[in-house]
């Protein structure tokens, strides 16, 4: 078991798929149920993950204070897991040392921070005293907790490890979770590359300030204009019609995803791309439209009434918040506007979409196969 457990340790310090990892370690294997050794990696995929999802909710842990629990709430969800379901406590509560996902075999729970403000929008004035309690088959009463063994302290699993894969793929402190509003002073752009010059830019300015910043050059990339808008948006009104084959470069303070709004600016403006970075993790949003206005706009009413339908469905069945459902809503937009060859987008999520994403992966994959 230790030279099993050595190799997964080094399987998932190098991104290994659970059928790559098998087939390197089939030797120690070949005497272990499959099933077993599958859920054994899947645990440990599990944990790094979420592990990874902690270091960054504690460096950015000013910003976004409060951490929610959601749970999927379908048929195989577990009541103990079900009933945590939107419990909001701050980063820093201790409870979550025994809470945290993953919280038993398989568990498809996650934690998504939000603001201060995201959170009074779901009704957070405080944690509770008390945790919520759920009834199990036999009727009795119990307070919600993590399946028996599964408790412990979500920054000891593989903080050590993800913290070496983040440095070695330029996600380190460097720029996006020192958790604190300085602009940085240790990422140096690189001074041959205007995307590398517009993204120091743009996060560096948002992390000073919390709001959007506009990095414009022609398809040069010589600049055409720099300047600051507000939360969410940046004003453009004065260079409309001017700015055709011009790429836009901006970063989102909420790390999400691009927009519907940004769709439409593209197009109007007959941008060459549009690329969106995130402002405290290192999340990049691309995006080029390769349809006419007409088309653009026709195709997205059609997957617009469509994802509108099957979402409300699915949030009604799966007991899906506003705010998860916005996520994907956004993202089943861009994406199947990319599946039917419309736009081009490519994108590096931050943790928190990330984790939206793999929570509903069977769902998105469903609904964008249905849309025809």
């Amino acid at each position: 078991m230790e030279q099993i457990k050595k190799s997964l340790t080094e399987a998932l310090a190098q991104g290994q798929s659970f059928h790559s990892w098998k087939k390197q370690a089939l030797t120690e294997l070949a005497t272990l149920d499959r099933r077993y050794v599958e859920l054994v990696f899947r645990n440990a995929t599990l944990s790094a993950h979420n592990s990874a999802k902690w270091a960054h909710f504690r460096d950015n842990a000013k910003r976004r204070p409060i951490l929610r629990y959601s749970a999927v709430n379908d048929s195989r969800t577990r009541p103990s897991h079900s009933a945590l379901h939107g419990l909001m406590m701050p980063v820093d509560d201790p409870r979550w040392q025994h809470l945290a996902p993953p919280n038993g075999h398989q568990c498809r729970c996650t934690l998504i921070s939000l603001t201060e403000r995201q959170a009074k929008a779901f009704g957070y004035n405080g944690a509770p005293t008390h945790l919520p309690e759920y009834t199990d088959k036999h009727g009795r009463q119990h307070t919600a907790h993590a399946d028996n063994g599964w408790a412990h302290n979500p920054d000891l699993d593989l903080t050590a490890l993800l913290r070496e894969r983040e440095q070695k793929a330029g996600l380190g402190r460097a720029m996006f979770d020192s958790g604190d509003n300085k602009a940085n002073t240790d990422y140096s752009p690189n001074p041959e590359d205007v995307e590398s010059i517009a993204r120091h830019y743009v996060v560096s300015n948002g992390q000073k300030d919390g709001l959007e910043h506009g990095y414009l050059v022609d398809k040069h990339g010589a600049v055409i204009d720099i300047r600051s808008g507000r939360s969410e948006e940046i004003d453009y009104k004065d260079l409309s019609g001017r700015l055709a084959g011009a790429t836009l470069y901006h970063n989102h303070p909420s790390n999400g995803i691009l927009s519907r709004a940004d769709i439409h600016f593209a197009r109007e403006e007959k941008l060459a791309s549009i690329v969106a970075f995130g402002t405290t993790e290192n999340a990049y949003y691309k995006m080029q439209v390769h349809a006419s206005e007409t088309i653009l706009y026709s195709w997205i009413y059609e997957i617009e009434r469509y994802l509108r339908n099957h979402l409300f469905k699915m949030q009604k069945h799966y007991q899906i918040d506003k705010y998860e459902i916005s996520m994907l809503y956004q993202y089943l937009l861009v994406i199947i506007l990319n599946d039917h060859k419309i736009i081009s987008y490519a994108h590096q999520p931050s943790v928190e979409m990330q984790a939206i994403f793999d929570k509903y992966s069977e769902q998105i994959e469903q609904l964008r196969r249905g849309f025809k």
